[in-house]
């Protein structure tokens, strides 16, 4: 049986890994895991609904430069809530111009420029 060009590529990048002796995995095309370690899946994504119906982006857009605004992600998980958040917040203002923090179970989000 001949190999397609991508079996091919994939062969020779093991054989020159296993040559100088790295330890690694590889996960083929073709869902085939190569290589000495173990390899965890990644992590399903959490996703946070309904954020523009609660009318947090509009609370976000009309922040100030010191401002700071909480808000209660209502049984929503926090840290996927937050990361949404941090995310409009660096839309909105350029990445880096806001930070977050949770405090207890309110996201704390101040806007640094």
């Amino acid at each position: 049986m001949s190999q397609t060009i991508i079996e091919k590529v994939i062969d020779q990048a093991v054989r020159n890994l296993r040559s100088a002796g790295c330890q690694f995995a590889v996960i083929t095309p073709d869902g085939r895991t190569l290589g000495e370690l173990t390899v965890d899946h990644p992590k399903k994504r959490r996703r946070v609904n309904s954020f523009v119906e609660t009318g947090y982006q509009d609370r976000i857009v009309e922040m100030s430069v010191g401002d700071v605004v909480v808000f209660d992600p209502e049984g929503r998980d926090i840290e996927a809530f937050r990361k949404v958040i941090i995310a409009h917040a660096g839309y909105c203002f350029g990445n880096g111009n806001a930070t977050s923090h949770v405090n207890g179970d309110k996201i704390e989000l101040l806007r640094l420029a």
